[in-house]
Protein backbone atom coordinates (compact mmCIF):
# COMPACT_ATOMS: atom_id res chain seq x y z
CA UNK A 1 0.00 0.00 0.00
CA UNK A 2 1.31 3.42 -0.95
CA UNK A 3 0.22 6.47 1.04
CA UNK A 4 0.62 9.97 -0.33
CA UNK A 5 0.49 13.21 1.71
CA UNK A 6 -1.78 15.76 -0.01
CA UNK A 7 -1.54 18.72 2.37
CA UNK A 8 -3.69 20.31 5.04
CA UNK A 9 -7.36 21.32 4.79
CA UNK A 10 -10.24 22.36 7.00
CA UNK A 11 -13.10 19.84 6.83
CA UNK A 12 -16.67 20.43 8.03
CA UNK A 13 -18.71 17.45 9.23
CA UNK A 14 -22.43 17.01 8.62
CA UNK A 15 -23.01 18.38 12.14
CA UNK A 16 -21.29 21.62 11.12
CA UNK A 17 -18.14 21.07 13.19
CA UNK A 18 -14.92 22.15 11.47
CA UNK A 19 -11.58 20.41 11.98
CA UNK A 20 -8.04 21.22 10.86
CA UNK A 21 -7.02 18.08 8.98
CA UNK A 22 -4.16 16.37 7.21
CA UNK A 23 -5.15 14.85 3.85
CA UNK A 24 -3.76 11.52 2.58
CA UNK A 25 -4.54 9.25 -0.35
CA UNK A 26 -3.86 5.61 -1.10
CA UNK A 27 -4.33 3.61 -4.30
CA UNK A 28 -6.89 0.84 -4.00
CA UNK A 29 -6.46 -2.69 -5.31
CA UNK A 30 -9.13 -3.89 -7.73
CA UNK A 31 -11.58 -6.33 -6.21
CA UNK A 32 -15.27 -6.93 -5.68
CA UNK A 33 -15.99 -3.43 -4.35
CA UNK A 34 -13.27 -1.05 -5.52
CA UNK A 35 -12.06 -0.16 -8.99
CA UNK A 36 -8.34 -0.72 -9.39
CA UNK A 37 -6.11 2.33 -9.25
CA UNK A 38 -8.73 4.60 -7.67
CA UNK A 39 -7.81 6.75 -4.71
CA UNK A 40 -9.01 6.27 -1.17
CA UNK A 41 -8.82 9.74 0.38
CA UNK A 42 -8.66 10.19 4.16
CA UNK A 43 -8.66 13.37 6.24
CA UNK A 44 -7.42 12.93 9.83
CA UNK A 45 -7.34 15.52 12.59
CA UNK A 46 -4.17 17.60 12.71
CA UNK A 47 -3.44 16.78 16.35
CA UNK A 48 -1.86 13.91 18.28
CA UNK A 49 -5.04 11.80 18.00
CA UNK A 50 -5.15 11.61 14.17
CA UNK A 51 -8.88 10.78 14.20
CA UNK A 52 -10.37 10.12 10.73
CA UNK A 53 -12.82 12.97 10.01
CA UNK A 54 -13.74 12.09 6.41
CA UNK A 55 -13.05 9.07 4.20
CA UNK A 56 -14.10 8.92 0.56
CA UNK A 57 -13.61 6.44 -2.27
CA UNK A 58 -15.14 5.50 -5.59
CA UNK A 59 -16.68 2.04 -5.74
CA UNK A 60 -18.04 -0.02 -8.62
CA UNK A 61 -21.56 1.38 -8.25
CA UNK A 62 -20.73 5.00 -7.39
CA UNK A 63 -18.89 6.45 -4.43
CA UNK A 64 -18.88 6.32 -0.65
CA UNK A 65 -18.22 8.99 2.00
CA UNK A 66 -17.91 8.41 5.75
CA UNK A 67 -17.99 11.35 8.19
CA UNK A 68 -16.92 11.50 11.83
CA UNK A 69 -19.97 11.63 14.10
CA UNK A 70 -18.26 11.74 17.50
CA UNK A 71 -15.30 10.71 19.61
CA UNK A 72 -14.78 9.40 23.13
CA UNK A 73 -11.92 7.97 25.14
CA UNK A 74 -9.19 9.73 23.17
CA UNK A 75 -5.68 9.35 24.55
CA UNK A 76 -4.77 13.02 23.97
CA UNK A 77 -6.75 16.22 24.42
CA UNK A 78 -8.35 17.02 21.04
CA UNK A 79 -7.29 20.41 19.67
CA UNK A 80 -8.03 20.24 15.93
CA UNK A 81 -11.50 21.83 16.09
CA UNK A 82 -11.74 25.22 14.41
CA UNK A 83 -13.22 27.74 16.82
Amino acid sequence: MFIRYLGKETIETKEGIKYNCIKFSSLLVEGTIFKGGEDLIVWVTDDKNRVPVLVQAKILVGSVKAYLTGTEGLRNKPNAKVK
